[in-house]
Parts: C-alpha cells; structure tokens; sequence
C-alpha cells in the first residue's frame, strides 16, 4: 500500500507540475514580439543645399519619423526660428487621431511670409511624443541667399503715341515682358496691374519712359488712357553708374543680378526718364519690388515712331 501511495503522489505532482506556468516558455513568446525601440526623428533639406532663397522664401524639408510597430505619434510640434528670434510655431497637434502631418517618411514644404534678409540663419526643430510618452527632436540650419536668377529681354519694341502700325505703348514685367495696346480695344485697361512702364514722345523731353501713376499726375497724352485703369502703378526710375557694356555682360555672361540688386531707391529716384538716348543705362524699381536695369536700343524722333529697350529684372 505504501508503494502505491507513493507512487499516486508521484503521478500525482508531475500531473500538477504540468499545469504550473512555464516561465522559459513564457520567455519564448516574449522573444517572438518586437521589443519597443526608442522613437527618433531627422530633418534632412530635400535638395541637399540648406540653402533658402531670399526671393522664394521657402524651404523644403524631408521629415523622417521612425517608430516600433504598434507604436503611434501623441504630440507633434514643429518650430521655426529666424536669427535670435522667438521661435515660431508652425505645426502643432496634441491628439494621437489627430497628427497626420508626419509620415514615416513626409516633405514639409514651408513658406515663409516673414520678410527674410540675406544671411539670416533659418532653424527648424521637430520635437515629438509617442504614445509610450518618448520624446523624440531633430533641428535642421538653413542660411538665407540671395537668388542670383534674372530675367532678360531681347529687344522690346513701344510705339509713339501716333504710331498707327504698332499698338503696343505700354510694358508690364510679368510673362514675359508683356506689351499691352491703348484704345478701347485694347488691352491695356484690364491688364492694369501688370504694366510697369509707359512710352511716349514729346516735343520738349523728346523720348519718354514714365511710371503710370506719374502719366497720370501729369496730364500727359495718355492721361485720357490711364483714367480708365483700375490701377496705375508707381515705377521709380535712377541714374546709374552701369554703362551699355557692363549691361551686355550681365546678360550674355554673369547672368546675375549683383551689379544693380543693392542699388539705393530710397533716394535719388524718378517717376520718369526723358531725352535718353541709344545705350543709356538706367535701375528701375517697380510697384511691387522688382528691381532691374533697362537699356535703350532705340529712339524715335517724333510722336509717329517708336522705340526699342532691353531689360534684365529679378525673377
């Protein structure tokens, strides 16, 4: 009897063994989960440059959030700071439903309406929370230049004010260096906004390039015109020290904009150039801030003529 007693306790403990949780299995299904990694963020520039041109203003940025699986974002903030300036926010979200703006992988494309000045230094950082409460960050320096990128004309050619075989008397900046015609056919009345430059001849200041809002003020031959415009726009023009062979160096060769970008139009300026002549060299600043040179081609010698003029302005 004592035999089998023994024997039923044996059977019996191994039974109850086999039914106690073994923990080196226990470890096999933690082995076969992946264990949580820290979250880590990286901003890299898109186009390898970290460079922000001062005229587009605007930078490109590869965002890179890699995470364990399973593992979300709670909070994501992205921040920009200009110079010694506060830092600004420019994305925030505080919800885990909420952050989409980041992918694994996504391009942050930020326009900067902040007016920006040439070597100021642009940063970035992106500082997030997973949903296991990590914080991740990463910042990005970019350095702001000047675009060096112009735009440059062939010859341009504006009719006298009784020009009858070209209509064409006034100059915008935009596609291409657009000309727009008078009369109530014209087109010139709805493309108000866009005309920088307006030609005529006159018996005393002979060839005569002026702002449209100057034509206007003056009482000038386009004065009837220009009443019927929506818009005349303020053109500055300046004397400069660039001469007709350092204006064709600029565009056959440097094509850049060094030579008249810093050119003072605070003070100086004109709302009209008159009695120039063939290769006179004058900076302009139009309404809108683009700054440019413009070279005389050709001049007429009276109000049924025309004249020619070659331009090179900022993008």
């Amino acid at each position: 009897m004592n035999k089998i007693y023994v024997l039923i306790l044996v059977i019996g403990f191994a039974a109850f063994a086999s039914c106690v949780r073994d923990p080196s299995k226990d470890e096999i299904v933690t082995n076969n989960t992946i264990p949580y990694i820290a979250t880590t963020v990286s901003l890299t520039d898109s186009l390898g440059t970290n460079v922000i041109l001062r005229k587009d203003a605007t930078a490109n940025i590869i965002v890179s959030v890699n995470m364990s699986t399973g593992i979300t974002l709670k909070t994501a903030k992205m921040e920009r700071k200009i110079d010694a300036n506060a830092p600004e926010i420019i994305i925030y979200s505080d919800r885990m439903d909420t952050v989409k703006d980041f992918k694994p992988v996504d391009v942050l494309n930020d326009v900067i309406s902040t007016p920006l000045i040439e070597g100021s230094i642009v940063t970035y950082t992106l500082t997030v929370t997973d949903s296991k409460l990590t914080v991740a960050t990463a910042s990005i320096i970019y350095i702001v230049k000047r675009g060096n990128e112009i735009l440059i004309s062939n010859d341009i050619e504006l009719a006298s004010q009784l020009n009858t075989t070209l209509n064409k008397n006034f100059l915008g900046l935009v596609n291409n260096f657009e000309t727009y015609s008078n009369g109530g056919s014209g087109n010139a009345g709805v493309n108000s906004y866009y005309i920088d430059f307006v030609y005529y001849f006159d018996p005393i200041d002979f060839n005569v390039l002026a702002s449209p809002n100057n034509v206007l003020f003056e009482n000038s031959y386009w004065n009837n015109e220009i009443l019927t415009w929506s818009r005349q726009n303020d053109t500055k023009f300046k004397v400069t020290t660039i001469d007709a062979a350092q204006f064709d160096k600029i565009k056959n060769l440097s094509k850049v904009d060094d030579s008249f970008y810093t050119i003072d139009f605070l003070n100086g300026t004109t709302d009209k150039i008159t009695n120039f002549s063939v290769n006179d060299v004058f900076a302009f600043k139009n309404v809108y801030g683009k700054v440019g040179l413009l070279k005389i081609s050709q001049i007429a010698t009276d109000e049924f003529g025309s004249m020619k003029v070659q331009i090179l302005c900022q993008k």
